[in-house]
């Protein structure tokens, strides 16, 4: 697909096809194309190439696709701010897959995913992540140590026992995690919190 010749062209929306598959969009001379909507596609991946083609895309739809994989980029995005992952069939977040310096936000809700490992360190602005309704069950303790400024996270609905990780979320103002399997709650989980507002652990055990 090229959409090079799109000059005053602000958004595209690609939803309710039957794609399935993103590899190289032209769209590096198109300056005003800021929003790419690509929903309730049957898209399975995301090839390396389509990276190097969005130009200076700010946000992108991907929801309710059959997303499995994506293949990171090979260089640092500097313009996306906001990634719409949820309802697919990613199973596994890994430090390679987001390297996108500028993103603020990226929800992820309604996936597979069961292990988070760690969050890319190009991530230096990045304060909103829903990770909601997946089936987490490990978290590395120091998985969100490069989200300096992660301010709202959402982990409700998952299978998460362990939550020494939060330590490591010093500026957390909004804290949703209830509906896991969280057994035990020490001072220590909270202590660095000091800009928490909203905390939510209804319905653990």
């Amino acid at each position: 697909m090229a959409f090079k010749k799109l000059k005053n062209v602000d958004s595209i929306d690609l939803s309710f096809n039957e794609m399935t598959e993103l590899s190289y969009l032209d769209l590096t001379d198109s300056l005003k194309i800021f929003s790419l909507d690509f929903r309730a596609n049957k898209i399975e991946i995301i090839k390396k190439s389509f990276w190097a083609g969005i130009g200076f895309l700010k946000i992108l739809h991907l929801t309710q696709n059959n997303l499995i994989s994506i293949e990171p980029s090979e260089n640092i995005l500097n313009h996306l701010l906001k990634v719409n992952l949820n309802l697919n069939q990613l199973n596994l977040l890994n430090e390679d897959m987001l390297k996108m310096s500028n993103l603020i936000e990226i929800n992820m809700e309604n996936n597979n995913i069961e292990r988070i490992e760690t969050f890319s360190r190009h991530l230096n602005n990045f304060y909103i992540l829903d990770l909601s309704r997946n089936k987490i069950n490990f978290i590395d303790y120091f998985a969100f140590k490069n989200l300096t400024k992660l301010s709202k996270l959402f982990m409700h609905d998952n299978l998460i026992k362990n939550i020494s990780f939060l330590q490591n979320i010093p500026n957390l103002v909004i804290l949703n995690m209830h509906n896991n399997l969280i057994e035990t709650l020490t001072t220590e989980n909270f202590q660095n919190m000091i800009h928490l507002e909203k905390l939510f652990l209804r319905n653990n055990k």
